[in-house]
């Protein structure tokens, strides 16, 4: 299980992309939609006009034209009391469509009290939800009587945040461990729209934090905060895409659920780390502890503690350390520390390195068998050290891809979720160890130049040629100054700008590169090669590679 994330991940590139079909522009697809309109028949207004000029205006007579009636205004209809409404038109694209209702009291609290320091929330995380209430008007994750059911759904996903390896003390308000009920009593007031509000804000807090820890956000920067060879980020998603992600979906706590890493790994080592964790809690029941010293002729609960411990453990090392089965020893009895029992903790003693063996159970006696008790396999904190390296993962690992299990040395080729070829691999020295990191596998080289590394050449290479040249003679090495071959003998290493020079083996049988090497442009100038060394293979360690 521990090698599970130390990995590198390589994503095989296609030689050429297919060709894309683009969808019509938004302006084509609008002009496409919008019929052209048809000429409607009328008079024709140039007629029109030519028709005035030839009526002349009327000679002035002096005698003032009566003026015209003046239109009635219609009177406002007044309906009937009980007569039906007239039916109110729908919206369309001429009409406007009716506002949002009001928001509740609830919504007008929240919004108001998101900047609260009281909740913590940063910035991104404040506009983000005030974006989702402010179109709303009701809550998300309460209502007038307590807990909504989708916000019962949520803080019972949040309480299981520790099957995902995620602390709930650090994602989760105490008080809301203790949150409103789904449903008060019939007749109660219910709460205060000030304390939903704060209810409300504390679980969307929650969901922010849980977000950023599943994503593996407790650790922002691994390879300054943990180690440099772990070139890897978390992938923390925006506030605002978490708050799209929760509250759009039909099951936001499975939406909730699944912002943890969905690889088929995470899930196996997520399985594992509840299973032991369950183990754990057993185990706590079956183990001595401290407590005082037993011996031969005592009564304690303890005595039974160790007899089932060493029968189902104790290898048989000699007569009666196995101290007999338990089942045939009298319930009543198992709590007496008898001289049979005596004689296998004495055995156990001996075969243990305690000293003296004289059968009394003491502090040292104590761990001993309690360590027989002890988990074989994986400890916690090592599952959950590789979990978190999962939430530094890419989501999409490639449908075709290169894995290298480092601690396991194994080389695996998979495509399309099945392992198509394995095999053994050298990795980086314990001092110089291979990172971890996941690249784009892009280039193949044949019978390669083995040019060396910067490092191997200050440490080694020329060190060698300032001394009897053994390390230079051993590989066959040559020096160039760019594309120009140059003598070695003839540079004096000591004041020469050794950085314009390359250091390479031409290829060959006993090139360090083998035949082929397969480069995926990094800045730890890894890659994956060949090897004249087979015999390396043979060992079960295999750490001798420069990096």
């Amino acid at each position: 299980m521990r090698a599970a994330a130390c990995m590198l991940l390589f994503t095989l590139c296609p030689l050429s992309a297919a060709a894309e079909t683009r969808p019509p522009t938004v302006s084509a697809a609008v002009a496409m939609a919008s019929p052209v309109a048809a000429p409607v028949a009328g008079p024709d207004p140039t007629a029109a006009r030519n028709a005035v000029s030839q009526y002349p205006d009327p000679p002035d007579t002096g005698t003032p034209e009566p003026e015209p009636p003046k239109p009635e205004v219609p009177k406002p209809d007044i309906p009937t009391p009980g007569a039906p409404k007239p039916d109110t038109p729908k919206p369309g694209l001429t009409e406007l469509a009716p506002e949002r209702a009001e928001p509740s009291p609830v919504i007008f609290t929240l919004v108001r009290r998101l900047g609260s320091k009281t909740f913590g929330l940063t910035a991104d995380e404040q506009t983000a939800a005030a974006a989702i209430y402010n179109q709303r008007a009701e809550p998300l994750w309460t209502n007038s009587k307590g807990l909504s059911p989708a916000g019962t759904a949520i803080v019972a996903e949040l309480r299981r945040a520790d099957d995902y390896g995620l602390p709930v003390k650090d994602i989760v308000a105490t008080d809301l461990l203790s949150a409103l009920p789904s449903q008060l009593a019939s007749g109660d007031a219910g709460p205060s729209p000030l304390m939903l509000a704060d209810t409300e804000i504390k679980i969307t807090a929650a969901i922010f934090e849980y977000a950023k820890s599943a994503r593996g956000g407790r650790i922002r920067e691994p390879s300054k905060q943990l180690a440099t060879l772990i070139d890897r980020a978390p992938q923390i998603l925006k506030p605002a895409d978490v708050m799209a992600r929760v509250t759009t979906a039909s099951d936001p706590a499975a939406a909730l659920r699944g912002l943890n890493p969905q690889h088929p790994e995470f899930e196996a080592l997520r399985r594992a780390y509840v299973d032991l964790r369950g183990k754990a809690q057993t185990a706590a029941a079956s183990r001595l502890g401290s407590g005082p010293s037993l011996r031969p002729g005592d009564r304690h609960p303890h005595v039974a503690i160790a007899r089932r411990i060493m029968a189902a453990r104790a290898p048989a090392t000699g007569p009666g350390v196995a101290a007999g089965p338990v089942a045939a020893i009298a319930p009543a009895d198992l709590d007496v520390y008898d001289p049979d029992f005596a004689t296998a903790v004495r055995a156990f003693q001996t075969s243990s390195g305690l000293i003296p063996a004289d059968g009394i159970i003491g502090r040292k006696t104590r761990a001993a068998i309690d360590g027989l008790a002890g988990e074989r396999g994986p400890s916690a904190r090592e599952l959950l050290v590789n979990m978190e390296q999962w939430r530094w993962m890419p989501d999409d690992l490639g449908a075709t891809r290169v894995e290298v299990n480092i601690p396991e040395f194994t080389i695996r080729l998979i495509k399309n979720g099945k392992v198509v070829f394995s095999e053994p691999v050298v990795v980086g020295e314990v001092d110089k160890q291979t990172p971890l990191f996941s690249d784009r596998l892009q280039t193949i080289v044949l019978r390669p130049d083995w040019i060396l590394p910067e490092s191997v050449k200050v440490r080694e290479a020329i060190p060698s040629l300032l001394g009897r040249g053994d390390f230079f003679k051993r590989y066959g090495l040559r020096v160039k100054r760019g594309q120009t071959s140059v003598d070695p003998r003839s540079v004096d290493w000591y004041s020469a700008n050794q950085r314009v020079y390359t250091f390479y083996q031409p290829p060959g049988q006993t090139n360090a590169l083998g035949k082929v090497k397969f480069l995926f442009p990094n800045k730890h100038a890894v890659y994956f090669h060949d090897t004249p060394g087979k015999s390396l293979f043979d060992k079960r360690e295999r750490t001798f590679s420069r990096g």
